[in-house]
């Protein structure tokens, strides 16, 4: 014997309701999903700043960390994946680089083997990364030849152009004045200029 349910089946999923305080319905989750009101959204590690910093041999150089609380916190360094001590780095490098009361990295005089990046942290998450550039200061007297050079070219250039400038000049005035000669009378058709005929018959008389 084959029995029937008189039981409406089910086609829909099952779905779960979330309501507020006063009992409405702001949220209908099907099952299998995941509530977006009841579950927290994962959230990926903050950001890192990053910057550049350009200096020139021998100059002074200053990294501070951007953390609002960089000067009360305890910030730790880093020279690419090497932790700085702050005692040891002052005294291997003689106090020409150090950490001072307001946790900013210094270094007094920049060498060429400076150029690292170094980043800052706290309580073990990287705050900032920061990438330090070191070049030879630019040499003056090499800038004041090529300025020198720059402006007699810039000079010979000038002379150029007024000179030709003034040969146009000229060559048009020369024109105007070669157009403006009398021209020749051209003699009669068929015969002399009149005042050759009045020559021959004077002649013709005698």
């Amino acid at each position: 014997m084959i029995g029937y349910c008189q039981v409406e089946c089910v086609t829909k999923a099952a779905v779960m309701q979330y309501t507020d305080i006063n009992g409405k319905v702001v949220e209908i989750v099907e099952k299998g999903r995941k509530s977006l009101r009841r579950e927290t959204i994962p959230t990926g590690p903050p950001k890192v700043a990053r910057t550049a910093v350009y200096a020139s041999i021998g100059s002074r150089v200053i990294l501070q960390c951007p953390h609002k609380d960089a000067r009360t916190l305890a910030i730790r360094w880093q020279n690419g994946s090497i932790l700085i001590d702050e005692l040891t780095i002052n005294i291997e490098t003689k106090g020409r680089v150090y950490v001072d009361f307001n946790n900013q990295l210094v270094i007094k005089a920049a060498w060429k083997y400076d150029r690292n990046t170094y980043s800052c942290w706290v309580n073990l998450l990287r705050i900032a990364s920061m990438k330090l550039y070191v070049a030879a200061p630019l040499d003056l007297s090499i800038m004041s030849i090529t300025s020198a050079i720059c402006l007699i070219m810039f000079a010979m250039m000038v002379i150029y152009m007024a000179v030709n400038l003034f040969n146009i000049s000229q060559s048009k005035a020369l024109k105007k004045v070669y157009r403006g000669e009398p021209k020749k009378p051209k003699a009669p058709a068929g015969g002399l200029p009149t005042a050759k005929l009045g020559i021959l018959g004077a002649l013709k008389g005698k």
